[in-house]
């Protein structure tokens, strides 16, 4: 069986990796003897599939992962089984919102993602945010410097990857944007903050709190 789990990564939790977080998984789907489906080959592993990663200190409330399971008579999962077991077995401030069951011929999580809605706040005292939007919602190309899988720096157009930006000033600045996450198109909030420090550089020393607000599925 196919499910779909989304889920909350909060407060302490902002700073494990995302590799930590996988292993946090699979030990709670161990000690609840969720029986996962695993792959073929030489060095099986157990089928599941993340969201893109979270960058570091960034809080989620809410990510995306599917798993497959291999059922048997005695031993049959279902969404609110599987549910209870992970609110058992999985720490505090990791917290399961969801859980759906897919049709064996569902898309896969990364073709059904959509785009990250993002809140990002940055300690500052100067009041950039009309200067912001005029920046990232009037220009006809922002580009950006990227490295390749080839580990070669190329420019990428981020223009029509940022759906939506807004920045706004209350003691602190408050940018709310929404960024693509659909195959080939992908844009990580760290990738549009290094946008806004290269046009102002002085935002590059202040403190900055990240929250991912959700995930939108296509």
């Amino acid at each position: 069986m196919k499910f779909r789990l989304k889920y909350e990564k909060k407060d302490n939790l902002i700073f494990i990796s995302h590799l930590d977080l996988q292993k946090t998984f699979q030990r709670a789907f161990r000690r609840g003897n969720v029986p996962l489906l695993y792959s073929n080959g030489f060095n099986p592993h157990p089928k599941i599939h993340f969201a893109p990663p979270l960058p570091l200190f960034c809080e989620s409330f809410g990510e995306y992962m599917d798993i497959e399971t291999n059922d048997d008579l005695e031993n049959k999962m279902n969404e609110v089984k599987l549910k209870g077991i992970l609110e058992r077995e999985l720490p505090e401030n990791l917290d399961i919102l969801e859980v759906v069951r897919l049709d064996e011929n569902a898309k896969s999580l990364g073709k059904s993602l959509k785009s990250g809605v993002y809140k990002v706040e940055i300690e500052t005292d100067e009041d950039l945010a009309d200067e912001l939007n005029k920046y990232i919602n009037e220009s006809e190309v922002l580009i950006l410097e990227k490295e390749n899988k080839k580990g070669k720096l190329v420019e990428v157009d981020l223009r029509d990857n940022i759906f939506s930006f807004k920045a706004s000033y209350r003691e602190k600045l408050i940018i709310d944007t929404t960024l693509s996450l659909m195959a080939n198109r992908i844009v990580g909030i760290n990738t549009l903050l290094k946008l806004v420090y290269k046009k102002f550089p002085v935002l590059e020393m202040c403190d900055v709190k990240l929250i991912k607000v959700d995930t939108v599925l296509l």
